[in-house]
């Protein structure tokens, strides 16, 4: 029984030191430590992000990385997660980064999520901060948006990309309503960019025969916002 209860008081003493590693801030409300508390967000446009930072306060240099998970929803949404090096697209109700970020203390790195509505609804997410070595959780985020796009300014819709998977080239269709400059941008699902370029109204024709099989992520976007974020099988 003593054995029991001082494994009880090592674990639950761990637990408490953990929650103190990370300060997690919400950057439209500098100064204030949201660690395991809750973001409530109204938004009315078709892509938003969520600057967020974690600073490290453990006294040592960590090794951490990100977690996302779709708590709950109501909305039809793409999303993307960045840290300080790269910007990975999410996939699935559970995601987790495939990279890890070093912090040293006292020092920060950014966790911005960013999301592409093209329904109204609400949704909720959790964001986690974890130890890459142990594999315990330092901390977490809740995050609830409420959503009220309309359809009617749902850019995603209008742009159709074909075939899926493909072989040698995709093809882009950017109807002539849509007069912003846009990009395509082709990752690997490590977050690695391996192909960019630019989209005109009409049929884009891009070439990726040079890539290798396999499962990739790509994003189109404006000058302003992320317009779609999706996965692409090269065969």
């Amino acid at each position: 029984m003593k054995n029991i209860l001082l494994l009880t008081a090592i674990l639950l003493s761990q637990f408490n030191w953990a929650q103190i590693d990370i300060q997690i801030h919400w950057d439209d409300n500098p100064g204030v430590n949201y660690n395991g508390q809750t973001l409530n967000i109204d938004n009315e446009m078709n892509s938003m992000y969520v600057p967020m930072h974690c600073v490290n306060t453990s006294g040592v240099t960590l090794d951490i990385v990100f977690r996302r998970v779709i708590l709950s929803s109501t909305a039809t949404f793409s999303d993307q997660f960045c840290d300080n090096n790269f910007c990975f697209p999410c996939t699935g109700n559970d995601w987790t980064a495939p990279q890890s970020t070093n912090v040293a203390n006292g020092d920060s790195t950014i966790m911005k999520p960013q999301f592409y509505f093209s329904t109204s609804g609400q949704a909720s997410l959790r964001y986690y901060v974890i130890n890459n070595l142990s594999s315990l959780i330092i901390d977490s985020v809740d995050v609830n948006i409420n959503c009220t796009v309309g359809l009617a300014d749902n850019q995603a819709a209008n742009i159709s990309e074909y075939p899926n998977p493909v072989r040698d080239v995709l093809n882009i269709n950017v109807p002539n309503s849509l007069t912003s400059e846009m990009d395509f941008v082709l990752y690997r699902i490590t977050g690695q960019e391996v192909y960019k370029s630019a989209l005109t109204q009409g049929e884009n024709k891009l070439n990726l025969e040079k890539l290798s099989a396999g499962i990739y992520f790509y994003t189109i976007s404006s000058s302003l916002d992320v317009i779609k974020t999706k996965k692409l099988i090269i065969k």
